[in-house]
């Protein structure tokens, strides 16, 4: 669930990005982008390290992988990890962690389609005119609000983004992404709206 902490993080972090990155497309997404799985690594060989935490390489890719919607996610997964060695007296083994995460492995799977048809009802607009070349302003804001979410829960490039919403360029993409973010702080209703889905979102796959 969105707070008012996370949306001002939010805009935090996509302000630096967007002064220091100005001319990486990623800038304009930085807030919603989780790294990919390499980075994910080694994020956690530093915080381990930084922990005195010894974990095999096994170990460290699985968490990596497992963890793909947040960095909070990932340091938090670390953190449990953390706590199991420190109560055991010992160092945690792949079986053990699997033990430990076994929520991901069985957690329900959301699809592009899937968070498509859940903004395309919210908003009572039709799916096909979600992904149609439409500009009416409802339908707009529907597409937009349905990027922003399928970029934030799922583990899709801006391309295949695009290419589910009608073969569309990954720059309309990342414009429709900018847009939400903007609108954060201004909109209420429209936040109001994205919690839903968000909470919906987070009901189906309960992470």
């Amino acid at each position: 669930m969105w707070t008012p902490a996370t949306r001002a993080q939010h805009r935090r972090v996509s302000k630096r990005y967007q002064t220091d990155l100005s001319d990486a497309e990623w800038g304009l997404i930085a807030d919603i982008q989780m790294p990919d799985l390499e980075t994910r690594v080694a994020i956690l060989r530093y915080k381990s390290e930084q922990m005195k935490l010894r974990l095999s390489e096994e170990v460290v890719y699985y968490i990596a992988r497992i963890s793909k919607r947040s960095i909070r996610e990932l340091e938090g997964n670390l953190n449990k990890v953390k706590m199991y060695t420190e109560f055991r007296g010992l160092e945690i083994n792949l079986e053990e962690s699997k033990k430990m995460f076994v929520q991901h492995d069985s957690v329900s799977t959301l699809m592009i389609e899937d968070i498509q048809k859940m903004v395309s009802d919210h908003f009572r607009v039709k799916l096909v005119d979600l992904k149609s070349k439409s500009r009416a302003k409802p339908i707009v804001t529907a597409r937009q609000v349905a990027m922003f979410l399928i970029k934030k829960n799922l583990d899709k490039s801006l391309v295949q983004i695009g290419e589910n919403f009608g073969g569309k360029d990954h720059t309309t993409v990342i414009n429709a992404i900018s847009r939400i973010i903007d609108q954060e702080d201004k909109d209420i209703e429209l936040i109001r709206d994205i919690e839903e889905l968000h909470s919906r979102i987070h009901n189906i796959t309960g992470l």
